[in-house]
């Protein structure tokens, strides 16, 4: 008996359905590259992050938010800043779910309830340990996620700075224990807390 099985999510209908869990608006694309980063790993699918200096970065979820935009899925705004140094002006991006956005997000939604379900979740863990989701918190988080994954024994929190450190990231303690704090709370690991052993 053949069954009428649904196409898997691609990178953009998952970015969509990130707007869609943070109610319509995603803000930053820092934020939106991790925010991908955590949904990809509760989803149990790559969606193509590899190390870089901000955390784990993918150009499938940069190419998603642009595809999304030209299709008319996202409205983009961008907030140019002056920098303060002399450099390039820095530049702050909103994305807003439209509403041909919002009709492929329904039928993303019933098409994939299952992961649907589980995006919101992500996002949800998320928000409930990073309110306001800090770029820079976003950012630490993954990085200690890699480190911690990709260490083949027990990490404690004391070690991650140092572990930090040889991949060409800063982390101090605070950033580390909030962190935690998300990984935790995503059910990603377990870390042995900062002075024990």
């Amino acid at each position: 008996m053949e069954r009428n099985q649904a196409r898997d999510l691609t990178t953009r209908d998952t970015v969509l359905l990130i707007a869609a869990a943070l109610g319509g608006t995603a803000d930053g694309r820092t934020v939106v590259q991790k925010l991908a980063y955590f949904v990809g790993l509760a989803l149990s699918a790559s969606l193509g992050h590899r190390p870089h200096y901000y955390g784990p970065y993918s150009s499938r979820v940069e190419d998603a938010l642009n595809l999304a935009v030209v299709a008319g899925e996202l409205d983009e705004q961008v907030q140019r800043f002056p920098d303060w140094y002399g450099g390039p002006d820095v530049r702050r991006y909103t994305y807003r779910l439209t509403d041909d956005g919002r009709n492929k997000v329904d039928a993303l939604k019933g098409a994939h309830p299952d992961e649907w379900q589980r995006i919101q979740e992500a996002v949800a863990a998320i928000k409930r340990v990073v309110p306001d989701l800090e770029q820079k918190t976003l950012s630490s988080a993954a990085k200690t996620y890699l480190i911690v994954s990709e260490s083949e024994e027990t990490v404690s929190e004391d070690e991650i700075p140092d572990l930090a450190r040889h991949l060409g990231w800063t982390l101090n303690k605070a950033q580390v224990r909030k962190t935690v704090e998300i990984l935790e709370e995503l059910g990603l690991l377990e870390v042995e807390q900062a002075g024990t052993s």
